[in-house]
């Protein structure tokens, strides 16, 4: 029996080849491709088989997608409006729905006309379809992805912005070496260094800064930096939390400030019935001075500070280690500068003030005067309504004294001043001076803890063993509790006043710790030497201005010969806008010892 291909029997039927191969692998043959031979008998088979829907369905699943090739056989014979409408809806056609109908079709009939009615009529009918829900879906689906994101995307915007953490300064110490420098900004040695290089400066690693230099690096890298001195590091007493139970009540120190001559250390030698002020020179107080008095059980440590307004540092370290400050004033004289000074310095000190108002017993004192001038300086007088308890005193007949000490004490009560004397002792110098006979001799007010004879001492860059110590009265004593002043023999020099004492383990810690703060001080100075530097153009500026009027130099040469030819000419120069004077000359490099 003679055979057919697939492609011819699609031309004689006038139907693509997918939909002849479709109705002959429904009949069960094994066809696949348009080139495959199918007998005659087994085509009318599997096209009779298919009867009303079968070759019906099989026509209309893929009549869009060869109506290009079948309007190219059929051009003069189908319209082309068909064809075309198929052609445009083709890429909207679901395939896979096609088979589910095979009751639409018509029996398979002779000729092209008919299945391209057939076509038309699928075609119009897909071509409604498509336009159902699939196209319409699609924006709502972006729709629906913007939404969702809209709420993960306003917080965001709406949201206060969280504040940006200022970096804390960094500290650096006073006199620095480059390498320091920086390892404490966190930077390379050789980054630093080309920077300064940048900036005019040739340093090495180990060379100081002055602060100048070190503030100017920190600018360039964008860095705050904060200059810490050696002197700084202990001029606070640090804060301690201890227990209750080994708290005990210590004596008030009180300062006593004023104007010069008013009668502080006379009004103090009324109160402990001694004549310090016979043995001073002029009776002016040229020292720092601790006493203590004692009232109705209570003891009172006295400081007495010069009210002269050369000595205003040292009052000014008076009032920081003091707890009620007393401003005597003269009736008869009142408020004066000193006064002021010293009410300014117990203000910053945010100690209680206390007035007591001395010489009532002369002639022209008037008290309520001087109570209208220090209100003035928002001293009010208690009786006045305010909150300065107000004492008038006579040093020479002592009237007023138990008064004035009977206020300390209820005031004293006030502040519950209390400390720790079951620790190491720690505090702080009053005064120091150099015995010929006794060397270094400190005075020590101790505010914590006990200092005993033996304890090693650290004060700046000074230490010591305690070898004895003496109290107010000259007697020698074996301890000092908080509050009592003592003098301190031991040191191996003579620390500043106001300087912080504290005890330490042993003799070599206090060494070892002095001395560190020693060459802290000492490259501190040397930075500070660094960092004013006179240039030639600053010498003729000055010189111009008229501010200088002498210039010294220090005249250094690698050889002898080279150094006459130099003094010479120096010697040469005009001098009578300028007097130069060589007050150094010698070999070799310019040293330390020179400048």
């Amino acid at each position: 029996m003679a055979k057919k291909r697939v492609h011819e029997i699609a031309k004689e039927r006038g139907i693509s080849s997918k939909e002849v191969l479709a109705v002959l692998q429904r009949a069960g043959l094994d066809v696949k491709a348009a080139a495959s031979s199918v007998d005659e008998q087994d085509i009318a088979r599997a096209f009779a088989s298919g009867s009303d829907g079968s070759s019906n369905g099989a026509d209309a699943a893929p009549a869009e997608p060869d109506a290009p090739e079948d309007g190219d056989r059929a051009a003069g014979s189908a319209p082309p409006a068909p064809p075309a409408r198929s052609g445009e809806e083709r890429p909207r056609r679901a395939q896979p729905q096609r088979p589910s109908r095979p009751t639409r079709g018509v029996p398979p009939r002779d000729g092209g006309g008919g299945g391209r009615r057939r076509r038309v009529v699928i075609d119009s009918q897909a071509s409604r379809r498509p336009q159902g829900p699939p196209p319409p879906q699609q924006p709502p689906r972006r729709g629906r992805g913007r939404r969702r994101r809209t709420p993960w995307v306003e917080p965001d915007l709406t949201a206060p912005p969280e504040p940006v953490k200022e970096e804390p300064p960094v500290p650096i110490k006073s006199g620095a070496t480059v390498k320091e420098v920086a390892e404490s900004l966190g930077l390379g040695s050789p980054e630093v260094i080309k920077k300064l290089m940048e900036l005019g400066e040739m340093a090495t690693l180990t060379q100081t800064l002055s602060e100048e230099a070190i503030l100017t690096l920190a600018g360039e890298f964008d860095k705050k930096v904060d200059i810490v001195h050696a002197a700084d590091e202990v001029e606070e007493e640090p804060e301690y939390d201890d227990p209750e139970d080994q708290l005990i009540e210590r004596p008030p120190v009180v300062t006593v400030m004023g104007h010069v001559d008013h009668g502080k250390t006379s009004l103090l030698d009324a109160i402990r019935e001694t004549e310090v002020a016979a043995g001073e020179a002029g009776g002016i107080t040229q020292h720092i001075g601790a006493y203590q008095v004692h009232h109705d059980d209570h003891t009172i440590t006295f400081l007495d500070t010069p009210g002269h307004q050369a000595f205003t540092a040292m009052r000014a370290r008076g009032a920081q280690v003091t707890d009620i400050a007393v401003i005597v004033v003269a009736a008869d004289d009142g408020v004066m500068p000193q006064t002021v000074e010293a009410i300014d310095h117990a203000k910053a000190a945010d100690v209680p003030i206390m007035v007591a108002i001395n010489k009532i017993d002369k002639e022209g004192a008037d008290p309520n005067r001087v109570r209208g001038e220090l209100a003035q300086q928002e001293l009010t007088p208690a009786d006045w309504g305010g909150d300065t308890e107000f004492v008038d005193v006579s040093a020479k007949t002592k009237e007023g004294l138990d008064d004035l000490l009977e206020n300390i004490v209820t005031l004293a009560e006030l502040e519950e001043l209390r400390s720790n004397p079951n620790v190491e002792a720690s505090g702080t110098v009053i005064e120091s001076r150099l015995d010929p006979g006794r060397g270094p001799v400190v005075s020590i007010l101790v505010q914590r803890g006990t200092l005993k004879v033996g304890d090693a001492l650290v004060a700046g860059a000074h230490w010591g063993r305690v070898r004895a110590m003496q109290d107010y009265r000259g007697e020698r004593v074996t301890e000092a509790r908080p509050g009592d002043p003592v003098e301190v023999l031991g040191f191996d020099g003579v620390p500043e006043a106001g300087e912080r004492v504290r005890v330490v383990e042993n003799e070599r810690k206090a060494r070892q710790e002095a001395a560190d703060r020693a060459n802290r001080l000492k490259t501190e100075a040397l930075a500070r030497r660094q960092g004013v530097r006179i240039s030639l153009e600053d010498v003729f500026a000055r010189a111009q201005k008229g501010d200088l009027q002498e210039l010294n130099l220090v005249v250094k040469a690698d050889v002898a010969g080279s150094l006459e030819a130099l003094a010479d000419e120096i010697a040469k120069l005009p001098q009578q806008e300028i007097t130069v004077n060589v007050v150094r000359d010698g070999v070799g490099g310019i040293t330390e010892s020179d400048v």
